[in-house]
């Protein structure tokens, strides 16, 4: 189970890693929030990355099954090392058994330095973070029945604009003991997040939902880079979502503060 009160999501031991409250997940209080699953899988993968120099382009991490609030190991390896590509494959398991609970496989890419930009159709950035007005994650009323959690400390600043709404989030937690997220840990974290998001979008326009968020549930995350993340703040907008016959489709696409970084994809299945 999750120790201590602490806003970081893991406190590492060697190669250990037990996931405090902050790592927990809204379904229940024995399962983590799919945000630090897929933070702690983007660290092993940075980690690969900043070993040969290039850049992560695409990251997907997949949720195989419900993963436990229980000590957890992490092991990355490359399946491919060229001089301009390489691949990285990851599991994610729980502590003294070999059976992955989560994976993950990431494309990296040699950039080149000075080389300008060819082609870019993402539009201007969204509306500042700074003219909005921050808002609670969860209903008061859904917040206090939940268990401990991320859910609890995502800070979130939604816009209004009916034509291209768009959301801005922060996971507000630190990866480890003695370390913050880094840029591209904290996108991961809040892509987690990508069928909320669009869901919220699609009430903004619509002026309500006429399904029950609670009853779907993503499956994988992935997210394709145009270049690496700047900062800890994300914005999620361009959204798409698609349910039927028990399965389905959310995307976004993603800013930070400075531009378009990407786009992010979701797997959905109805959890009913």
């Amino acid at each position: 189970m999750a120790v201590g009160t602490h806003n970081y999501f893991f406190n590492k031991e060697g190669d250990v890693f037990t996931p405090q409250a902050t790592a927990g997940g809204p379904w229940s209080e024995t399962m983590q929030h799919g945000g630090p699953v897929n933070a702690i899988i983007t660290m092993s993968v940075e980690a690969a990355a900043k070993e040969i120099g290039m850049d992560v382009v695409r990251l997907t991490m997949d949720i195989l099954k419900p993963v436990p609030m229980k000590a957890v190991q992490i092991k990355s390896h490359f399946i491919r090392k060229g001089g301009k590509m390489a691949v990285v494959d990851t599991i994610l398991t729980v502590a003294g058994s070999d059976e992955p609970v989560a994976s993950g496989r990431a494309v990296l890419l040699k950039a080149k330095p000075g080389k300008g930009s060819m082609v870019d159709t993402s539009g201007p950035c969204p509306e500042s973070r700074a003219t909005l007005l921050k808002e609670p994650w969860l209903p008061v009323e859904m917040a206090a029945q939940l268990p401990p959690g991320l859910h609890h400390l995502i800070q979130f600043y939604p816009s209004a604009n009916k034509e291209r709404p768009f959301c801005w989030v922060n996971g507000a937690a630190q990866m480890l003991q003695d370390r913050a997220l880094t840029p591209l840990e904290h996108c991961a974290t809040t892509a987690d997040m990508t069928t909320v998001l669009a869901t919220r979008m699609c009430a903004t326009q619509a002026g309500g939902l006429s399904f029950d968020v609670a009853e779907i549930m993503n499956t994988n995350t992935s997210i394709h880079f145009s270049r690496p993340p700047i900062g800890e703040w994300f914005a999620y907008t361009d959204h798409f979502i698609q349910v039927a016959g028990g399965y389905g489709v959310a995307e976004c696409v993603i800013y930070d503060e400075q531009g378009c970084i990407g786009k992010v994809t979701q797997n959905l299945i109805v959890n009913s």
